[in-house]
């Protein structure tokens, strides 16, 4: 006979709990009016769509093989980039080489879809120094910051005397 009363104490158990809480369930929207709701939902929503806005300027770090040929395995460098449009990209890139010291390319980067869904691009460049005439150059961001390229680096002649590198690195936004 005591084991059929405990269910009915469980019940009741509950039953206060819920009341309790549909009483308190007022006091969470007190404090504010209707229009502080509603601008704290439109601070939320702003909030939102600047945290998955695609970043406009990138500053990065890359390790490549451009420039090994008789040195180092890799080269180290840097670069910066900005944003022309969501699919257009301007790149300043340096290396250091351990033949001719620091050296580097000016870039354009074009993304040919939507970078969010399909993150692989295509570009071009001239170098800035005496050791490269151009670069051409594919790559993919692999996740969030990190990327991977395949370079065709022409050293001076025709397009037949150029090299194909890789190039791996990370970026940071500004």
């Amino acid at each position: 006979m005591r084991n059929a009363r405990m269910p009915e104490k469980v019940v009741y158990l509950l039953i206060l709990i819920a009341a309790i809480f549909v009483a308190g369930l007022p006091a969470l929207g007190q404090g504010y009016t209707e229009a502080e709701r509603e601008a704290l939902f439109w601070a939320s929503h702003q909030f939102a769509q600047e945290k998955s806005a695609l970043p406009r300027r990138v500053v990065g770090l890359f390790t490549t093989t451009v420039g090994t040929d008789g040195g180092a395995p890799v080269n180290w460098g840097g670069k910066v980039e900005a944003a022309l449009t969501n699919g257009i990209w301007v790149s300043v890139e340096a290396m250091y080489l351990a033949d001719d010291g620091v050296d580097g390319f000016a870039s354009v980067k074009l993304y040919p879809g939507d970078r969010r869904t399909v993150p692989v691009y295509l570009g071009f460049g001239t170098g800035l120094g005496k050791a490269f005439d151009y670069q051409l150059f594919a790559g993919v961001e692999l996740v969030k910051r990190f990327y991977v390229e395949v370079k065709y680096v022409n050293t001076g002649g025709t397009f037949k005397e150029g090299t194909p590198y890789l190039a791996a690195g990370f970026t940071l936004s500004f």
